[in-house]
């Protein structure tokens, strides 16, 4: 049984999660501060509304594209290794979806606008598909059996 594995995929899982709850808890504290707010004298705040859908594509395309140069490196490296790039590469690639979520909570709450919260539940099923599973880890990672059961035991 590999501890260091073990910590390692332990850490990742979390470090996923825990950067969805600043996103998550932000949007809510927008939508709510917006419900009663009249903040309909803005004027100039319309790019506002199209910022945040700009930076989910950016951030989707750009977290995959720095998520897979990053896998690419690891290979031919011993597991422990290829697992802390994976971390890199995951925490990377997460923060970018998390950018986009903050700024879809930020541009809702200075428009008032609620409407532009509808990217988050988009972003959320990135995060989804995204989660560092031990089947995503065996594939990105090219891992053997031999180093799963040790991730899994």
């Amino acid at each position: 049984m590999d501890k260091k594995a073990i910590s390692l995929y332990k850490t990742i899982r979390l470090i996923h999660w825990a950067l969805l709850t600043p996103m998550l808890l932000f949007a809510v504290f927008a939508y709510i501060s917006n419900l009663g707010a009249d903040r309909s004298d803005q004027k100039g705040l319309e790019v506002l509304i199209y910022l945040p859908l700009f930076m989910m594509v950016m951030a989707i395309t750009a977290g995959r594209f720095l998520y897979s140069r990053n896998i690419a490196k690891s290979r031919g490296k011993v597991f422990n290794t290829r697992l802390q790039i994976f971390m890199t590469a995951t925490i990377i690639r997460d923060a970018f979806y998390e950018a986009a979520g903050l700024t879809a909570g930020v541009a809702a709450y200075i428009t008032g606008n609620n409407t532009i919260l509808l990217l988050i539940p988009i972003i959320l099923l990135q995060f989804y598909a995204s989660r560092p599973t031990h089947l995503k880890i065996e594939n990105d990672l090219e891992a053997t059996r031999d180093e799963m059961k040790a991730l899994c035991d």
